[in-house]
């Protein structure tokens, strides 16, 4: 069990990784793309003013053997923000069956710059591993370089393992992605260009073709040159939605460059709902493509899908579907959600406030289905910050947000502030007159969330606080 939590663990890294520095480049930084990844849910409203709740938690259950309930639990991700509603950390944690207790097994923390754009990013899997990406931004806060760092043990320090640097067109889109990898020649440490990857557009401004090329260094001056890698083409339905992507690579035995990769996206009536993800890997032997994966939205009984059907083919071949349940009193719009820490059905799916999620296996030769997992969503109340004249003139922050041992409370007014601390009952922890910048001890407080308050001059604010 150990084993498989810290592998589900390691996968979910892995994944924010090459999302961090493969697709959320194109698609994030230039939004060109975005609908091959996820169901682009609009309903016309500003999440900043409209937002109701947060997502919390999300805890699995799995059959309880004695019982027949399910209500043994499994796994949990936990989800805190700062003061802005930036997800800043997510936790995974497994639950210890001898002691019931949760046992933290990796987590991912951000922190972020006064314009919101991710500063760094740290995965960490427990005794484990440890990597970091940290971002800097030009005056249009674009990206402009992503180092990824891993922590040495031995060492007790960062070890810088690759970098990033992003190019613009005029237009703000992504002209290219140079990447640079850490050499040690001659016991020198060194950055060098080991690749490149060049973006090009369509008179709309779609992304349409990105190539990648490479080079090996034999030492300090002397590289192979720039070979051709790879290249990618994406393809656009006339409502302008992704209809089809292509990925080819360059063959060696051959020297020509071979089909690799195809997906295929097709989308209901409205021609703008995703229906189905279709991918394909190219099969040399047989000149052909060969379907791998087949991915679809289904059970529009209430106007948006509640189901994601997957099915797996070739050698170990998998079919299973997640089933969804919602309350439609609150969109999408209505929620704080993480942007790490979800899956891609979830995502996809998170049209209206997720209450419960069922995992099936299904056996097509019997038409039977078995369920495998329960999950339930957890949300809290957004506590606004901005209530009046305290927050609008004070410059009210408080920092650092989540917090281990202590919060400092920054606002502009020169007399005292009265600073109350309450659990999320109601229950008031903590009543103190302070200053601006005061240091408050908050190490005492077990991990969870809080509402904060600041009283002056019959003015209050009120905010929320998360102690790790």
């Amino acid at each position: 069990m150990i084993k498989q939590i810290v592998m589900l663990a390691f996968t979910v890294l892995m994944v924010i990784s090459i999302n961090a520095q493969q697709i959320e480049k194109v698609n994030d930084i230039n939004a060109k793309i975005a609908s091959t990844k996820t169901l682009n849910w609009n309903f016309d409203s500003d999440t900043s003013t409209n937002a109701i709740k947060f997502l919390a938690s999300i805890i699995s259950y799995s059959q309880n053997n004695e019982t027949g309930e399910w209500d043994k639990k499994n796994f949990r991700r936990r989800f805190s923000y700062d003061e802005n509603m930036n997800d800043t950390l997510v936790l995974y944690s497994r639950i210890e069956e001898n002691t019931n207790e949760w046992v933290d097994q990796a987590k991912v923390t951000r922190k972020y710059n006064a314009e919101n754009k991710t500063l760094t990013q740290e995965n960490i899997i427990f005794e484990r591993s440890r990597t970091r990406f940290e971002e800097t931004f030009n005056d249009d806060h674009k990206t402009i370089q992503m180092v990824n760092s891993r922590w040495n043990y031995n060492m007790s320090e960062w070890l810088h393992i690759s970098k990033n640097r992003y190019s613009y067109n005029t237009d703000g889109t992504l002209q290219s992605d140079s990447l640079y990898i850490m050499y040690s020649i001659s016991g020198t440490k060194m950055w060098k260009l080991v690749g490149k990857t060049e973006y090009t557009y369509d008179t709309e401004g779609k992304l349409v073709e990105d190539i990648t090329y490479q080079q090996n260094w034999t030492d300090e001056n002397t590289s192979d040159g720039w070979h051709f890698v790879n290249n990618k083409t994406y393809t656009y339905t006339p409502e302008g939605e992704i209809k089809e992507f292509m990925h080819y690579v360059w063959h060696p035995d051959s020297a020509q460059v071979i089909p690799h990769k195809r997906e295929l996206t097709t989308y209901y009536t409205d021609k703008h709902t995703i229906y189905s993800f279709h991918k394909f890997d190219w099969d040399q032997d047989l000149n052909q493509w060969k379907e791998t994966e087949l991915k679809q939205y289904d059970n529009f009984e209430n106007g948006f899908p509640e189901k994601c059907y997957t099915e797996i083919y070739g050698n170990t071949p998998s079919t299973s579907f997640q089933l969804f349940t919602y309350n439609y009193d609150l969109n999408k719009d209505q929620l704080i959600l993480p942007t790490i820490g979800l899956n891609a059905n979830e995502t996809a799916l998170f049209h209206h406030l997720i209450d419960k999620k069922f995992d099936y296996r299904a056996d097509n030769e019997t038409n039977t289905s078995t369920k495998t997992l329960e999950s339930d969503y957890f949300y809290e109340d957004v506590e606004t910050m901005n209530i009046n004249d305290l927050e609008a003139g004070a410059g009210v922050r408080i920092y650092p947000n989540p917090a281990s041992e202590y919060v400092l409370v920054r606002f502009n007014k020169k007399d005292n502030v009265l600073f109350k601390l309450y659990d999320i009952n109601g229950k008031c922890l903590l009543t103190k007159n302070i200053k601006s910048n005061e240091r408050i001890n908050v190490s005492t407080l077990p991990s969870g969330f809080y509402i904060f308050s600041l009283i002056a001059n019959g003015n209050k604010a009120t905010g929320k606080l998360v102690k790790e």
